[in-house]
């Protein structure tokens, strides 16, 4: 069980959140999924496994469902908070399969419920953009917080499934995105996780060793993703040495998505109109004319929502 918060939270501020995120893919989910279980602002309604991505599990929306269930399990919420299947990659404009996830969508968007719906996106989109597609009136009744916006550079969630992420781009939900360098200052050194999270009972061990798993996983992952010239192709071979994964920290993007959710970081953003993810390269088209407008955020207040997890650990 969860310990109970010293505050409450005025009945106009609180907010339904279902978590969209790949969890078998990285260790940065597991993080964000415990902060947002224990933020009494949120009333968290589900939490939808996706898939990552064929190149390193077959199987990977199972590895996201089973990583969900063992933070819940470790957690000791098991059974209190529901957690669902998600829906395959899209093939096609259009094309898409129902899963528990997409179902959980609709249901609670079309729910009577005075209180808004977030959705944080941490991962590939396609349940959303699969209940975008079973029920268009879902698009009026969320609030989507993550994702990058589309800038001509490869991005590991869109480019996932771009079919899926140019659904929310031509929807009309309300989407707060963010830009590649907000999440430079989310950052946490290993040995400062070794300190504040792995005394931290079940949860905290399994964090920190889940990271270190994540680290050695994502280094070999990078160099193949550098080799097929996605990313990190732009330094030297010496240079690659402090490239991510450093294996002296880790970078806490989804904690931002969490945070972002938590706390609109008022003025940190700017409104952008919606571009078009031309494949799974990132290559990007540019509409200015667009009529859906994004926010796009270029920084978080870092230090708050990493403090914010570690004190709410403790």
């Amino acid at each position: 069980m969860l310990k109970k918060a010293p505050y409450s939270i005025h009945p106009s501020k609180q907010i339904r959140l279902i978590i969209d995120t790949d969890a078998g893919c990285e260790a940065d989910d597991q993080f964000a999924i415990a902060q947002a279980l224990m933020t009494p602002k949120f009333d968290v309604r589900g939490i939808c496994a996706e898939h990552f991505t064929d190149r390193f599990d077959e199987n990977s929306e199972q590895l996201s469902f089973l990583e969900i269930e063992k933070v819940v399990t470790l957690m000791g919420l098991s059974g209190s908070v529901s957690v669902c299947h998600g829906s395959p990659r899209m093939t096609g404009e259009g094309v898409y399969k129902k899963s528990e996830a997409s179902e959980l969508i609709v249901r609670e968007a079309m729910r009577d419920d005075p209180r808004p719906l977030y959705i944080v996106l941490l991962g590939a989109v396609t349940n959303v953009a699969a209940a975008f597609l079973a029920n268009p009136a879902v698009q009026d009744r969320v609030l989507l917080v993550g994702g990058m916006y589309p800038d001509n550079t490869w991005n590991f969630n869109s480019c996932n499934d771009h079919i899926a992420y140019n659904i929310l781009l031509d929807s009309r939900a309300e989407w707060w995105t963010f830009n590649l360098p907000m999440g430079i200052g989310m950052q946490a050194s290993i040995m400062h996780l070794y300190n504040a999270v792995y005394p931290c009972g079940a949860i905290g061990k399994y964090l920190y060793e889940r990271t270190l798993y994540a680290v050695e996983t994502l280094t070999e992952r990078i160099a193949e993703d550098r080799a097929a010239k996605r990313m990190g192709c732009d330094v030297s071979q010496a240079a690659f040495a402090a490239f991510m994964p450093t294996g002296e920290n880790w970078s806490f993007w989804d904690c931002a998505v969490v945070g972002m959710a938590m706390y609109d970081h008022m003025d940190a953003y700017l409104m952008k109109p919606a571009p078009l993810l031309l494949d799974e390269t990132g290559h990007t088209q540019f509409r200015p004319e667009h009529p859906h407008v994004l926010r796009c955020y270029q920084m978080v207040d870092s230090a708050m929502i990493l403090e914010d997890f570690y004190a709410k650990l403790k």
